[in-house]
């Protein structure tokens, strides 16, 4: 049965310096996986909306083989870029159905509280520079919906983060793992504001660096969810695996 413990506030800053630490004892290896990451991106966006949808459903399971990584270079083992991939197999069905889960609720979310909005562009698409920052800034149209949007998919967000590890490391069905991520999420709202706080502030120098710093942003993140996951749920060892692939 897997319980979330509650944790100390201060573990949200404890997590990304973990995740710092687990980038320093290989980062020839993180690199290489960021490098081969950012062609994979660049070249599924070439396919346009096909290829947006693929990235966002097979980026969770490029996360599940990185998490496998870390748990075996944790255990003394590499990581390398083989271990971007490793999760392509029969365990990454659930995975895949949870990527699709969200994509769903997040995109009935988007349509639902921005239909006003997305009717407007389609009636009188904005035609000059002023017309469009006069639409961006409307409140009513897009603002405020903006806003519930936002608030929406706080919730989705804390079913989501640690869903992944929770369903290759304990095996639990989709449904399951997902109840669980917003429960651990729910009992440490302190770690997790604090946590969300230095990751928005990290980002923020990562955009300042025009972007030159994901190379150690998306190693250090990446790092931070499986030592929160550890944290809250335990040790990271697998459950046996059944076969069965479960909602």
């Amino acid at each position: 049965m897997v319980t979330p413990k509650k944790v100390l506030a201060s573990r949200g800053a404890t997590w990304l310096g973990e995740g710092l630490r687990c980038f320093k004892e290989n980062p020839k290896g993180w690199l290489q996986i960021v490098a081969l990451g950012f062609l994979i991106t660049f070249g599924l966006m070439l396919f346009g909306s096909i290829g947006q949808l693929i990235f966002s459903l097979a980026s969770y399971v490029l996360l599940a083989g990185l998490l496998r990584g870390i748990d075996n270079q944790q255990a003394g083992g590499s990581l390398g870029i083989n271990d971007l991939f490793s999760a392509f197999n029969k365990d990454s069905v659930n995975v895949l159905i949870f990527s699709g889960v969200v994509l769903l609720i997040n995109q009935l979310i988007v349509a639902v509280t921005l239909a006003d909005f997305h009717q407007v562009i389609q009636a009188n698409p904005p035609e000059t520079p002023e017309e469009v920052i006069l639409l961006f800034s409307n409140k009513e149209l897009f603002l405020y919906p903006l806003m519930i949007a936002f608030a929406l998919m706080v919730p989705v967000l804390m079913a989501s983060f640690f869903a992944v590890p929770l369903i290759i490391f304990q095996n639990l069905s989709v449904l399951e793992a997902m109840k669980q991520s917003f429960l651990g999420c729910s009992k440490n709202v302190g770690a997790m504001t604090i946590y969300g706080i230095i990751l928005i502030g990290l980002y923020l120098l990562v955009f300042l660096s025009l972007f030159i710093g994901l190379v150690l942003f998306i190693p250090v993140f990446i790092g931070s969810i499986y030592f929160a996951y550890k944290d809250i749920y335990g040790s990271a060892d697998a459950a046996p695996r059944n076969g069965e692939w479960t909602v």
